[in-house]
């Protein structure tokens, strides 16, 4: 039995506004420059962030093989994110499975937040659209190339060499927590990213797109 609930935001367009301007023999088009972010601007941002990542990392997970035991609940995770902005629901004989989603209106409807539950306890989540917070940085394809992903490279010291990650996603299963950590803050072509797979902290694989 499936049951999906949902609401959407608008959608707006933006339209670039041309100003022409005309002489007696010649014609130029001019386009507004895109308008540079103050540091005050960008200060908000990153602090916004944060605060979104704070709430995020209240969500305790359960491990669904135990019916999502010592998991945040559906209601404690509404008191942290608010109401979702869609959820689906299904049932698998006597267990019960809830996805939902969560849009931050603070970041402007940019970033967003999933959860999974297992009895309304849940058992697996994730973040997605920080992208737009300016890294340092650009992380290379050597510094790529150098990452060990043997088990002795924690994420701990992913992020203080590479900064905060732009998307996660997060389970735990049989006692086990599996990581997928992304990151857009890398030099190459447009879209360049790379991401880097934990378990129980630790690197166990990497992928990479575009990099240079």
């Amino acid at each position: 039995i499936t049951k999906v609930f949902g609401k959407h935001d608008d959608q707006k367009q933006t339209e670039e506004t041309t100003t022409v301007t005309t002489t007696a023999e010649t014609t130029s088009t001019t386009t507004p420059e895109p308008q540079q972010e103050t540091k005050e601007e960008t200060s908000t941002k990153e602090e916004k962030v944060s605060e979104a990542r704070a709430k995020y990392q209240q969500i305790v997970l359960g491990d669904p093989m135990y019916d999502g035991e010592g998991g945040t609940s559906f209601e404690d995770v509404k008191a942290i994110l608010g109401e979702p902005d869609s959820v689906s629901q299904n049932s698998y004989g006597d267990s019960q499975s809830l996805f939902a989603t969560w849009h931050d209106s603070s970041l402007k409807g940019m970033a967003s937040f999933t959860v999974s539950f297992t009895n309304n306890l849940a058992t697996s989540k994730g973040y997605s659209g920080f992208s737009f917070v300016n890294h340092n940085e650009k992380v290379t394809l050597d510094e790529f190339n150098a990452i060990i992903t043997d088990g002795s490279f924690s994420y701990d010291q992913a992020i203080a060499q590479f900064g905060q990650p732009d998307s996660e996603s997060e389970s735990l299963f049989y006692g086990s927590y599996s990581n997928l950590v992304s990151w857009y803050n890398a030099n190459g072509s447009f879209g360049a990213n790379f991401d880097i797979t934990f378990k129980d902290g630790y690197a166990t694989g990497k992928g990479q797109y575009g990099m240079k």
